[in-house]
């Protein structure tokens, strides 16, 4: 009676899952039993002259770095990235702050209060004669955004991180739900989202969204070893005044300047968050954390694009790609590049400057004589703005992952490309491509691994016509990786996932189950194994077991709603009423203004014998408005009529 549950729950988390694998959900890294070999470690094995990528070197903190490079820390933290998370008792005087919110949206009202420097985002679910039949305050700890876009919001419950379910967006200047909420339900912040929007985290392994509870980042803002790498070798050579020059080379090799990297390991750099693709695969053995700047981005993360044939056109979503289909840059031969016309340390103020700066970044490459408008007439069109023209913004600029303006450069912008350039397609005629191919790739075993993963987790974004295809190739892949290295956490949790959505029969889910218990034997606490075990024990009609299952997660993450409806659900196919009651009313207490914890409360309670406070539940489903009631009707027809 209860799979509408498991199959809303499944609605509102099949995106968090798509975009936790391909952020790097479970990022964590287990020592190998015998029989499995870790892949080995880029850090280790680099040769490079830079001194700072070995992983003992330590992080210091832009604190250190702000004492010899004032200046340079200075215009840093006034750029967005600098800002890129903040507590939000440091910025409750910016004006968006001090006015009254109030506004509607999925079904419920939304309101900011504050007490103090702490702040709430209210969420009021009105009945008949706007009374409030149920409400959630949730504390906001944390601001996402410098501001220049807008400001999203976490909550730290815990050792937890969620995203708030509304935003600031500055370019509209009003409040509204966050991108991507269908409902109300806070969502998990997995690891792979931090690694880009902060300057380090400190996960626990294992969890969905689990953090070191007293500090959870090592630097909550993107910070300058982001760029530079760790700073502790060049910190203690000046602390003795040792020389950190080699003879008569000008470097100094302690410590990462990009201006100094060749032009691929230069955009790397950049390209660690700026390039998204349809999927960001980690590779194996690897964490989020391991990228330093100096080596191959792709011997951290392998970075797909969907795959593009001559003469098709192609939406770059990514500023990365979009400047890879400029002529500007490939005709550059690598010259041109993200630092051409950004400097993060010195960032244009106002709109008046940032239009100076622009120009005079153009013109350094671009004289006068060179461009077809007389300059009376460009300055009559738009003031010598030459973004304005050439790289004119997007519509959507306050989506999240959308580019704000159009980095292909185009010389005629209403003309349109020449031509739309991308990586060449793989031999096999894969639905992607890495973005970064490299001769003999296709033969790599490593690579084909990565394949198998990147395809199943840009399946939402294929062809329809290629979905049958990518699917089965990954599934094929992923077997063979196993095969290779059966202990791989990411490809067994994946693997798992794409079984679970297909018509599979009881052996291949037996099979399954089996490579799950073997990591929950070397991670007795892994979240998102004991999820994916618990949900094929419901498939196999093994309740005990599934059950035993979400308890222990719920232990593992007592903070996620989920957890404790699906245990509320198996309790109740087991007739277990009482462990359902406990499990949908501590759902109920984590989302006061979720509708499924009070339907499994008054179907429970009624089985019980507890009619009075069943109708109490009741009442309240009754006076919620019908968009949230709606999704639940059917179910709660069955349970008004049971005895």
């Amino acid at each position: 009676m209860f799979r509408w549950l498991t199959t809303l729950l499944a609605l509102g988390v099949v995106g968090v899952l798509l975009l936790a694998w391909s952020s790097g959900w479970f990022d964590s890294k287990v020592a190998p039993e015998p029989g499995d070999t870790p892949a080995p470690d880029p850090r280790l094995a680099y040769k490079g002259p830079f001194k700072n990528i070995h992983p003992d070197v330590k992080y210091v903190g832009d604190a250190v770095c702000a004492e010899c490079h004032r200046g340079h820390s200075l215009g840093f933290h006034s750029h967005p990235m600098g800002q890129s998370i903040r507590k939000t008792s440091g910025l409750l005087d910016e004006p968006h702050f001090a006015k009254d919110v109030s506004f509607k949206k999925l079904g419920a009202t939304w309101t900011m209060d504050r007490e103090g420097d702490k702040v709430f985002h209210v969420e009021k679910i009105l009945g008949k004669d706007d009374q409030v039949v149920a409400e959630m305050r949730t504390p906001v700890d944390f601001v996402i955004g410098s501001g220049q876009r807008g400001h999203s919001f976490f909550t730290f419950q815990q050792s937890a991180i969620y995203q708030t379910p509304i935003s600031w967006y500055s370019q509209k200047k009003l409040w509204d739900i966050s991108p991507g909420f269908r409902e109300s339900r806070l969502r998990p912040v997995t690891s792979g989202c931090l690694v880009c929007h902060s300057g380090g985290v400190h996960p626990q392994q294992g969890t969905a969204n689990q953090y070191d509870p007293t500090n959870p980042f090592r630097s909550a803002a993107i910070s300058c070893e982001r760029c530079h790498g760790p700073g502790q070798l060049h910190v203690e050579a000046r602390e003795k005044r040792l020389m950190t020059i080699d003879g008569e080379d000008p470097i100094d090799y302690t410590i990462v300047n990009p201006i100094h990297l060749e032009p691929a390991l230069r955009e790397n750099v950049c390209q660690q968050c700026h390039l998204e693709g349809t999927a960001r695969v980690l590779r194996r053995s690897r964490t989020g954390n391991d990228f330093r700047p100096g080596m191959k981005l792709d011997e951290v993360w392998r970075v797909f694009v969907l795959t593009r044939h001559e003469g098709e056109h192609h939406n770059a979503v990514s500023h990365v790609e979009q400047m890879y289909q400029s002529e500007f840059f490939i005709q550059s031969k690598g010259k041109m590049g993200c630092l051409s016309c950004h400097d993060v340390h010195a960032p244009p103020v106002g709109e008046a400057e940032k239009i100076k700066f622009y120009r005079n970044k153009c013109m350094e490459c671009h004289e006068e004589p060179h461009h077809a408008e007389p300059a009376k007439k460009r300055a009559e069109l738009n003031s010598g703005n030459c973004v304005a023209c050439h790289m004119p913004r997007f519509e959507a600029a306050d989506s999240v992952h959308t580019a704000a303006t159009d980095h292909r450069v185009l010389r005629n912008p209403k003309a349109g490309a020449k031509h739309s350039t991308g990586p060449k397609p793989l031999k096999a005629g894969y639905a992607v491509t890495p973005f970064e191919m490299r001769e003999g790739l296709e033969e790599d075993p490593e690579f084909l691994r990565d394949l198998a993963l990147g395809l199943y987790m840009s399946m939402h974004e294929v062809p329809i016509n290629q979905v049958n295809r990518t699917v089965t190739s990954s599934v094929k892949l992923m077997k063979e990786a196993l095969e290779r290295h059966p202990h791989d956490e990411t490809a067994i949790l994946m693997l798992s996932e794409v079984q679970s959505r297909r018509n599979e029969s009881d052996e291949t889910k037996r099979e399954s189950l089996a490579r799950l218990q073997g990591l929950l034997k070397r991670q007795p606490n892994h979240e998102r194994a004991l999820e994916m075990s618990g949900k094929i024990h419901l498939d196999l009609e093994e309740y005990p077991q599934a059950l035993e299952c979400f308890e222990r997660m719920m232990k593992v993450n007592p903070t996620m709603l989920t957890h404790f409806l699906r245990g509320a659900e198996v309790a109740v196919r087991l007739k277990q009423w009482e462990k359902a009651k406990t499990y949908a009313e501590k759902a109920l207490e984590l989302h006061p203004t979720h509708a499924a914890p009070r339907v499994v409360l008054v179907y429970v309670l009624r089985k019980m014998g507890k009619h009075a406070e069943a109708n109490k539940y009741n009442r309240v489903l009754i006076a919620m408005p019908e968009s949230l009631v709606a999704p639940h009707r059917e179910v709660l027809k069955q349970l008004m009529r049971a005895p």
